[in-house]
């Protein structure tokens, strides 16, 4: 399906339902006991009430747009949010309940004009607050963060530009339009231990690996991390790793092969990109377009060369899934940082690639730290002078910023070991 603009429907009854159900759906749909804001963090969001404000947000995980939702109904108005263009057709229901909850579509990784009109409606003239995920995409990691998109900044600049080109036509005081970072972190609640070691035995059981009891359960879960590596080299039929070969030099081996297939399948050049989660989306977009290419045939040859298309994009697709699945994982996702979340993060991408499911999330739940707030039109005059440099030291100031964040609540983890 091509992609179709999907502009925000915000429906008034729905928002005030969902307000209503808040407290008893997050629990039950998320697995999410509550999230957590302190007085500090919270008032710098509380000062912006009724204001316009871009709201930059981490993305470790699916749950997180509901979370920032719950921001939304404390303060008590609705946000505007950025989504992915996958998320409404490939899950419809989703998309038509989002849509009505604010949410409108974007065309990751290509020029959305009509997405970015709207982001800018959304700031000048309904003075709302606009919520981007400038990594783009879930990491599924609580702790790492990919680099922030600058989009997400010239979305911001481009705006102010036109706030204050108004406010001066108008002979209206000089506007200001605040950048919020805002972090979240999921802690588990309770003992999430006998819940994920059911889980590790199900992988193992299904690799055919018989466990050492005596090992502990992360040196289990490394070793059944290990034997799906090798499966997926013979499954591509790559070599045998060399010993000079670390296991970070065997995925990024995996994640090359990967690609130069979609690449000899679609016959295009390799992506400019070079950050892992943005050259993962030009893939993905190369993929989009090589499927949709004749999907408007008319004669019957037309409609059978696309039908062979998708059944070539099912293939390709579902590496790339793979590619998604394991990006941000390194030999030393377990080892450099133990705790349990990390290995429900592990677990859960072993599930996917040896189960086939995605495993629910042992209770958690989440802390929202939120940055001080930046305003863009102070940035404009450094903007017109040299416009590349201010939007890259604006994009690493909000970048360190969030890092910074996530830094502070690095002792909010579970330890792997207890009584």
């Amino acid at each position: 399906m091509k992609y179709t603009f999907i502009p925000p429907r915000l429906s008034e009854p729905l928002l005030r339902f969902v307000f209503a159900v808040y407290d008893i759906a997050l629990p039950i749909k998320e697995n999410v006991t509550r999230f957590v804001c302190e007085p500090e963090d919270w008032n710098r969001l509380a000062d912006l009430k009724g204001k316009r404000a871009i709201l930059l947000c981490n993305h470790p995980s699916l749950t997180d747009p509901p979370i920032l939702f719950g921001l939304s109904r404390r303060l008590k108005e609705p946000f505007y949010y950025v989504a992915s263009y996958d998320l409404f057709v490939l899950i419809p229901w989703l998309g038509w309940f989002i849509n009505r909850l604010g949410a409108f579509s974007i065309q990751q990784g290509g020029a959305d004009r009509e997405s970015l009109k709207m982001s800018q409606e959304i700031l000048i003239e309904r003075h709302a607050k606009l919520v981007i995920l400038p990594e783009g995409e879930p990491n599924f990691c609580n702790e790492r963060m990919q680099k922030i998109n600058p989009g997400a900044i010239q979305i911001g600049i481009w705006a102010a530009e036109k706030l204050v080109r108004k406010a001066e036509e108008e002979g209206k005081e000089m506007p200001a339009l605040p950048v919020l970072p805002i972090v979240i972190k999921y802690r588990h609640v309770g003992d999430p231990r006998p819940e994920l070691t059911r889980t590790l035995e199900e992988i193992e059981r299904a690799l055919g690996i018989v466990p050492d009891v005596r090992t502990g359960v992360l040196e289990r879960t490394c070793h059944a991390a290990k034997v799906v590596l090798s499966r997926i080299e013979k499954e591509y039929d790559l070599p045998e790793p060399t010993d000079g070969q670390t296991v970070d030099d065997r995925i990024e081996r995996i994640y090359g092969h990967i690609e130069q297939r979609i690449l000899t399948v679609t016959h295009s050049r390799a992506p400019r990109e070079t950050e892992r989660h943005t050259r993962m989306r030009a893939l993905f977009n190369l993929l989009y377009d090589f499927r949709d290419q004749l999907a408007d045939g008319t004669t019957s040859d037309e409609r059978r060369r696309h039908e062979r298309r998708k059944k070539t994009f099912d293939g390709v697709f579902a590496d790339m899934r793979r590619y998604e699945n394991f990006m941000t994982i390194s030999a030393d996702f377990l080892t450099d940082a133990p705790s349990t979340e990390r290995w429900s993060e592990m677990l859960y991408r072993l599930s996917k690639e040896v189960l086939g499911r995605e495993i629910r999330m042992p209770r958690r739940e989440a802390i929202v730290r939120i940055g001080e707030p930046t305003d863009i039109v102070a940035h404009l005059d450094a903007y017109k002078k040299a416009k590349r440099e201010t939007l890259l030291r604006l994009t690493e100031h909000f970048d360190a910023q969030m890092r910074g964040l996530l830094e502070s609540m690095r002792a909010e983890r579970t330890p792997i070991e207890g009584p």
